[in-house]
């Protein structure tokens, strides 16, 4: 009977490090251990946080302009219209990608679209798309951004009525 080794992973989406006890005779590539060096930067996979926040970005601007030049809504309207479109667009490529294997939003920024107006849209895909409902440190984030939003919007109305 073989012993598997005992790995650690040191930080998300790093290969697992073998400690010195659970090394095979061989070094294979896939493993990072504990004595070697840490990988260039240049080495190192990017996120892609920059990529999907300006895809975002066009897809909100994409929304926003036709509404705006052609409707005539106001712009807080057509600003919410296009983060929460955004937002949909980001948990449904975010969902497909999980299934296919592809590469992933990062939480990050489905956080962050959450936080700058898509909460509603957000919370309507991760129901329809029963996607990020199970992960309790994102649940966390979401709905501490949804409580916070929601204060804000109870202050603006409390301090926004007339005769106070």
């Amino acid at each position: 009977m073989s012993r598997i080794p005992r790995c650690r992973c040191d930080a998300v989406g790093s290969p697992p490090t073998l400690h010195a006890a659970a090394r095979p005779a061989e070094r294979p590539d896939r493993y990072r251990y504990a004595d070697d060096p840490m990988p260039s930067r240049s080495d190192r996979r990017r996120s892609p946080f920059r990529l999907f926040f300006a895809l975002s970005l066009l897809i909100g601007a994409a929304a926003v302009w036709p509404l705006r030049a052609y409707l005539g809504l106001p712009w807080l309207a057509c600003y919410l219209a296009g983060i929460n479109l955004s937002a949909t667009c980001a948990y449904a490529y975010d969902k497909a990608a999980a299934v296919r294997g592809y590469r992933r939003i990062p939480e990050k920024l489905l956080n962050l679209l959450a936080a700058v107006g898509g909460t509603p849209a957000a919370f309507l895909s991760q129901k329809v798309f029963r996607h990020k409902t199970i992960k309790r440190s994102f649940q966390m984030w979401f709905w501490g951004i949804c409580a916070a939003q929601l204060a804000l919007l109870a202050a603006w109305i409390y301090f926004a009525m007339p005769g106070k």
